[in-house]
């Protein structure tokens, strides 16, 4: 079987039910009296035993709102699952809820805990996920995880030391029947019932889908609908914008990443169709172009409730203004902005290395700027790395031959690494994987005509989709080099910006801008 089957729910089940745990318990007695127990589980298995009084037979439900075949949806389930060959999941009527249970605490370091079912004083992992309806950190609801059977709750990014999780959610028993045989007796015409069916629970992890969290993932360029499904949740959702990240310039100027916003409990009826635009990253500069700026993000219409827009890296789109980045103030609602980091502008002449661009705003807060190549006197000839994301760090300003850092990401870890001064330029590293630090500055060309290549950006873990992880992105290092404005441009190419929002390197040619991204979040209802 490819999928698990529930267990039908039939008006005529009848009464009484038996539900027994059973454990698997060693015992060595001794000559002495004592002893020697070992159990095999640490968790019981149950057995379960069901009565159908009334099963309708009869094609139009001729007996008393039993169910039109309900004997035929109760026999034909037993023949799917084939006997004992096959699981399904059984939802107990009287003991399949949990409101707002206890999942975990935090310690900074975990990102996976699991779902358990509460009795007493007692609590035994979830055999069975079907539905999860709310997850909660300190009471608030968040929406950074994924959920995979039986009972794992896995989130992108380890919850905060000291954070309690807490979950509403129903499950059922992955069971199996006991019996290869059923008897199905007929005692009137047409109306049938089981004195007994009896199945027992296992530990297989039954291939079920669970109605929980869905993310829906659009990036630039974009301009189409979003069309709400049949399980949109006005209760539990959240649409997030990233602007796109402004690309680096040529002469060596770092982008500025794209800002960030979002709104909770969006209301919409399924099948409403809104508009929606998601920015594109800056194209890189070419030669010795200036940078451009990246696109705006938006869901609805203007003046539209709901309506939603953050703002691109490299806002206006003038020559130096590709190095700024999106503003909180100018993004709706702007109560929930951030903005994005600021690449570099200004140029030293006789700075052949290049600038580093600004990582892009998230949830936890605005972009690091990137670092500057020409800081103080002096002819530097190393890049520049770029800002961090989401709370990041800035990058520092390289030196006469050294590259510099990108900025960390928010838990000071993940900032690519430098290059260094030697024959040939050393790259700049790239942000670390699975972090969101920037990208480092390229090493300056040593004996060699070129420098380095800056580093490009890194995304943060942050929201689930298809497989992938995304979230906000850090900025593109700048590239290391031997040339300058009065020269021929021989500077290394720029670091790109990570998707969503970062900005691109200053390079030769710089490095293109991070796509802006339009995330949706919900909680699916339950539609069967």
């Amino acid at each position: 079987m490819t999928d698990a089957p529930l267990f039908p729910s039939l008006k005529g089940q009848g009464w009484s039910v038996h539900k027994k745990p059973r454990f698997d318990t060693r015992i060595a007695a001794h000559a002495t009296g004592r002893e020697a127990r070992s159990n095999k589980y640490a968790t019981p298995m149950w057995d379960f035993e069901l009565t159908f009084d009334g099963l309708d037979m009869t094609v139009g439900g001729d007996y008393g709102g039993l169910g039109a075949e309900s004997m035929q949806t109760l026999a034909g389930f037993f023949l799917q699952c084939q006997g004992r060959a096959n699981p399904f999941v059984y939802v107990d009527p009287s003991d399949c809820l949990v409101t707002n249970g206890y999942v975990g605490t935090g310690d900074g370091v975990t990102t996976a805990f699991a779902f358990t079912r509460p009795m007493g004083a007692f609590a035994e992992p979830v055999g069975a996920l079907v539905s999860v309806t709310g997850v909660y950190l300190n009471g608030a609801p968040i929406f950074g995880f994924i959920v995979t059977q039986p009972n794992l709750i896995t989130f992108g990014t380890p919850v905060p030391a000291g954070g309690v999780i807490t979950a509403s959610f129903k499950f059922g028993f992955p069971c199996r029947f006991t019996e290869d045989v059923e008897d199905f007796e007929e005692f009137m015409a047409m109306l049938s019932g089981v004195k007994t069916l009896t199945f027992q629970s296992v530990r297989d992890i039954v291939p079920l889908e669970i109605a929980a969290l869905r993310t829906l993932v659009f990036e630039g360029f974009l301009s189409d609908e979003f069309c709400a499904p049949a399980d949109w949740n006005n209760n539990y959702n959240r649409v997030i914008a990233i602007g796109g990240g402004a690309s680096g310039g040529g002469p060596g100027t770092g982008g500025g990443g794209g800002a960030f916003t979002y709104r909770d409990n969006v209301q919409l009826n399924p099948g409403q169709c809104v508009p929606i635009y998601v920015g594109d990253g800056g194209a890189g500069g070419i030669g010795g172009a200036w940078g451009t700026p990246g696109g705006a993000t938006s869901f609805r219409n203007p003046g539209d409730p709901d309506y939603i827009y953050a703002q691109n890296g490299g806002r206006s789109g003038g020559v130096p203004d590709a190095s700024y980045g999106g503003t909180a103030s100018l993004c709706i609602p702007a109560a929930n902005a951030f903005s994005g980091g600021n690449g570099i502008a200004d140029v030293n002449p006789l700075a052949a290395g290049s600038n580093g661009g600004g990582g892009a705003a998230g949830p936890f807060g605005q972009g690091g700027n990137g670092g500057s190549s020409g800081y103080g006197a002096g002819s530097n000839q190393a890049g520049a790395g770029g800002g961090g994301a989401d709370g990041g760090g800035n990058a520092a300003n390289s030196t006469y031959a050294y590259g510099s850092p990108g900025g960390a990401a928010r838990d000071g870890t993940g900032a690519g690494t430098a290059g260094l001064i030697t024959g040939v330029g050393h790259p700049g590293q790239a942000g670390g994987p699975g972090s969101n630090g920037g990208g480092g500055g390229g090493g300056a060309a040593g004996y060699s005509p070129y420098g380095g290549p800056g580093g490009a950006g890194s995304t943060e873990p942050l929201w689930f989709f298809d497989g992938v992880w995304y979230g906000p992105g850090s900025g593109g290092g700048g590239g290391g080099g031997f040339g300058s404005l009065f020269s021929t441009p021989t500077g290394a190419p720029g670091g790109d910006g990570a998707k969503f929002g970062g900005g691109g390197g200053g390079g030769f040619p710089s490095g293109k801008g991070g796509k802006g991204g339009l995330i949706i979040i919900y909680l699916a209802l339950e539609t069967s």
